[in-house]
């Protein structure tokens, strides 16, 4: 799982969405290089999900666009437990009586480190001394 501060997030929006979307990258939200949330497909938390069920309650709708204007806010509703379901509508914007469809979602860090332990530790690039390695990672076995 790579790691992303808030600017890394906004220079690479477009790319890091549409990787989570097709479960092609995770990726972990980080404040000051502290670990608060994972951005994923939904399918991979539904695998998540099935080890560690969350609570209806602990789930909120947000659009990708809420989460790329409200970042801090995204942030404190995540380290408070909630997962956020970002959605999007099918067919026309214009129809308002659609279901919405959730394609990623944003998981408490500690939450996915639990219930996904396959996906491994935050690795930030270009920083040797805020590396975290997991069992996934072969050169951690040195």
């Amino acid at each position: 799982m790579e790691g992303l501060d808030r600017e890394a997030m906004r220079t690479r929006w477009g790319s890091m969405m549409r990787d989570a979307r097709a479960g092609e990258a995770t990726y972990v939200f980080l404040n000051r290089a502290t670990p608060w949330g994972v951005l994923m497909a939904k399918d991979i938390w539904d695998v998540g999900f099935q080890e560690e069920p969350v609570p209806e309650q602990s789930c909120e709708l947000w659009t990708p666009k809420e989460l790329r204007q409200s970042t801090g806010k995204a942030r404190l509703h995540v380290e408070r437990g909630k997962h956020l379901l970002l959605h999007s509508y099918t067919g026309l914007r214009t129809k308002t009586d659609q279901e919405p469809v959730v394609e990623i979602v944003v998981a408490p860090y500690a939450w996915t480190r639990r219930a996904l332990k396959a996906l491994g530790e935050v690795v930030i690039p270009g920083s040797a001394t805020q590396r975290y390695r997991g069992e996934s990672d072969p050169s951690a076995e040195s």
